[in-house]
């Protein structure tokens, strides 16, 4: 018989009392989790773990990966990671030829990640949610605001394309990107 067994991620945006941290209270369910996982695999059953977009790319999976593949045998099923399906929704080729794509956190500092967008021939920005207002900020400043694009939800039935100077900082949820295409081929 199957047997579901969620696992409940501990999301939080406030600040956590000491000695508490989000790294700390993350790896703890990543730990404890995992320890459930390995408590089923011992006892012979198959366990399949669900993961919204790519396992391997910014996926939840991917820390029960570290914890468990090297005493259990998986098979990871690849999926479409969120900024494919952005890109496709969009309409946007993301990089031409011998362009590069540069993949990065909305969480970087304000000087991180200009720097690292000013070097970018195209980007893809991930994790916006309460971030949106300094990328925003940071793509204006480097002249890349135009050329933009933003999308949450991308591929979900509550997908929502938005003009970049038009989104609600505040409303920006977690499951949000910004493309910023590379140059199109003139060939």
């Amino acid at each position: 018989s199957d047997l579901r067994m969620p696992l409940v991620y501990p999301v939080t945006t406030e600040a956590l009392p000491a000695p508490l941290s989000y790294e700390k209270v993350i790896s703890d369910f990543y730990d404890a989790s995992s320890l459930q996982v390995a408590a089923h695999l011992d006892a012979g059953r198959d366990v399949a773990v669900i993961c919204e977009g790519d396992p391997f790319f910014y996926g939840s999976y991917m820390y029960l990966h570290d914890r468990l593949a090297e005493r259990y045998e998986a098979e990871v099923i690849p999926g479409v990671c969120s900024m494919l399906g952005g890109a496709s929704v969009l309409g946007a080729p993301l990089v031409y030829r011998n362009q590069s794509l540069s993949v990065l956190s909305g969480v970087l500092s304000h000087d991180d990640l200009k720097r690292k967008l000013a070097d970018a021939d195209a980007a893809v920005i991930m994790k916006l949610g309460r971030n949106f207002h300094k990328v925003r900020e940071v793509l204006t400043e480097l002249g890349m605001a135009g050329r933009a694009l933003y999308v949450e939800r991308a591929t979900m039935s509550n997908q929502k394309i938005v003009p970049l100077d038009q989104v609600d900082p505040m409303s920006s949820p977690y499951f949000s990107l910004i493309i910023v295409p590379g140059d199109k081929w003139q060939g």
